[in-house]
């Protein structure tokens, strides 16, 4: 509760120092890790994508795999391309 209360005020910092176990087992060793967040002001865009745009960059991909036997998961056409949102949609897609 005063995690979730000190994240809400907008505190400056937070600082967690936690435990869990490295597996399910009862007699697991206890892994301790400490989270320190930090806010701050951090700029972003938010774009829409044409869904159209993405079944035709899906189509191409699926092209590639299927057609021209390319079974490389760093392919070409993926790695190439500067744009990196082409890249995610992509990714995104289940292979055949």
């Amino acid at each position: 509760p005063r995690w979730r209360q000190e994240l809400l005020s907008g505190a400056p910092q937070l600082l967690s120092l936690r435990q869990q176990r490295e597996d399910a087992t009862v007699n697991a060793e206890l892994e301790h890790s400490l989270l320190q967040l930090e806010l701050r002001y951090q700029p972003f865009r938010v774009v829409e994508i044409n869904p159209e745009t993405v079944r035709g960059l899906w189509a191409g991909q699926l092209h590639e795999l299927v057609f021209l036997g390319n079974q490389n998961r760093e392919r070409g056409s993926i790695q190439q391309m500067k744009p990196i949102l082409r890249n995610l949609i992509n990714q995104s897609l289940d292979p055949p």
